[in-house]
């Protein structure tokens, strides 16, 4: 992926066109956003965030406004039995609920040593495989691990790779999709490939289905691996 070059003109006038194109959206499509502006408006209006979003769009102001406004919504409906204050912050460890912080030491979401040939960084994703009380605990545990990676600017800038060992997942359709809620609707980086490995029937179904919806260049970024015990 190439970004442009970000001087400080360049991404002013994005910046610009973000803030327009916020203000155009209606207030009823965005009330958890401007309950966190209230909140905490150094956070949630700051440079830091709003870069990191048009980074995971390719610097494209009308997508990003969208995802923005996607991303808090989801945040309160993710952590709705948490203080409001949650809402306009970056979500700590200690947030999280027990089983959720179970979820995240398990080691079935975590972040390769290597990078890809393009030299992105690569993801591992076993979620189906670990037990959970509650879909509650994955969605936390899940947002916790990709509000972190959103935090490196590398990683703003080139996206990551995500490996998925969908096994499991075929009898849990809430871990698919809240995997695919949050890739696509609410995360500040961009998911430049996903391989679902050991993908069942049942779980192409489900991605056939989700290719209906997507781009040619989203849907050839999607790549399936299946075969035989």
């Amino acid at each position: 992926r190439h970004v442009e070059e970000e001087d400080d003109t360049f991404l002013n006038t994005k910046l610009s066109e973000l803030d327009r194109h916020l203000h155009k959206i209606s207030p009823i499509k965005k009330r958890a956003y401007e309950a966190a502006c209230k909140l905490n408006p150094a956070y949630v209006q700051g440079r830091k965030l709003r870069l990191a979003f048009l980074r995971s769009q390719r610097m494209n102001p009308r997508k990003t406004a969208k995802v923005i406004i996607s991303h808090f919504e989801m945040k309160q409906k993710v952590f709705a039995k948490h203080p409001l204050e949650v809402l306009a912050r970056e979500i700590k460890f200690k947030d999280l609920s027990p089983d959720a912080q179970d979820f995240v030491k398990a080691g079935y979401l975590q972040v390769s040593p290597s990078k890809d040939a393009a030299g992105r960084f690569v993801v591992f994703f076993a979620a189906g495989l670990k037990k959970y009380n509650t879909v509650e605990s994955f969605y936390q545990a899940y947002w916790y691990f990709c509000d972190c990676l959103s935090r490196n600017e590398e990683i703003q800038r080139n996206g990551i790779v995500t490996v998925m060992y969908s096994r499991g997942c075929h009898e849990k359709l809430e871990v698919a999709l809240a995997l695919h809620s949050i890739n696509y609707c609410a995360c500040s980086f961009e998911f430049c490939g996903l391989h679902w490995c050991d993908a069942t029937w049942s779980m192409r179904f489900f991605l056939a289905a989700q290719k209906l919806y997507m781009d040619r260049f989203t849907r050839f970024r999607l790549q399936e691996h299946s075969g035989t015990n």
